[in-house]
């Protein structure tokens, strides 16, 4: 089926964008080939050039890699998919996590909130808070430890004007993930998010999550989220080990 180019964006990025995508939502997973450049060129209606042009970006992201005979295929190497790549995913295909991953929620309760995760949400000095944890696999293997916490005012919400307990109380999981289930419940919309990163040595108890050997050097990734009027509706830790990679595009043009 033939794909458009529209107006706006340089071509080359309009067809890394919707290959992109689809490595995001799972639809191409590690391993799978990508098309060649000239079934692109065939299949957006463009310059082989263009084409090509699309591959090296998806190369230089991290995302593709070629091999002798020209085959380019999905990155098998280990990759940890950040919060951005996952809400992309959500948007897309209504599921947070790839086919090859699954998420096993080992506590899900409210709490009074520390005061770091007060401050990162918002809240009062002492104020309840839901705290979600969670750990992350590729098929048996742990990839990374996640800890989301919510305002304790997520408990219940309103559903044809019924208070109805919230699934972030649960330790169900939530297929379409939790940003995205805030979103629905609440009505406020993801607007923007901040990650801050650090790298440090991993606890004993994140050792025997994740599996590793002693000492274990780890990623921590405190994610925020916030809505339309720049307040936070999510405040997330991640712990990922640090043989997993991620990729971050940002823009480098000077502003006016």
């Amino acid at each position: 089926m033939t794909q458009h180019i529209s107006r706006g964006q340089p071509p080359y990025l309009q067809i890394a964008e919707e290959l992109r995508r689809k490595i995001a939502s799972g639809e191409l997973e590690p391993g799978d080939h990508l098309p060649s450049g000239r079934q692109l060129a065939q299949d957006w209606d463009c310059a082989y050039a263009t084409a090509t042009k699309a591959l090296a970006a998806l190369r230089k992201e991290g995302l593709a890699e070629s091999y002798p005979g020209h085959a380019t295929v999905v990155t098998s190497r280990q990759r940890h998919r950040s919060l951005g790549d996952r809400y992309q995913a959500a948007r897309y295909s209504q599921r947070i996590h790839s086919s090859y991953e699954r998420s096993e929620i080992r506590e899900s309760r409210i709490v009074e909130a520390p005061d770091f995760i007060a401050i990162a949400l918002g809240l009062q000095p002492g104020a309840w808070a839901i705290r979600r944890h969670r750990v992350l696999y590729e098929g048996d293997i742990p990839i990374a430890l996640a800890t989301s916490w919510f305002s304790g005012a997520l408990r219940n919400y309103f559903n044809d004007g019924e208070p109805t307990p919230s699934a972030l109380t649960s330790t169900d999981s939530i297929p379409e993930g939790t940003g995205p289930y805030v979103e629905r419940i609440t009505g406020r919309t993801m607007t923007t998010a901040q990650d801050r990163l650090a790298a440090r040595l991993a606890t004993a108890d994140e050792r025997e999550q994740l599996q590793l050997d002693e000492p274990a050097a780890i990623m921590e990734v405190h994610h925020t989220v916030l809505d339309a009027a720049d307040q936070p509706t999510t405040f997330e830790v991640n712990i990922v080990p640090a043989n997993r990679w991620t990729t971050y595009e940002y823009p480098v043009a000077a502003s006016d």
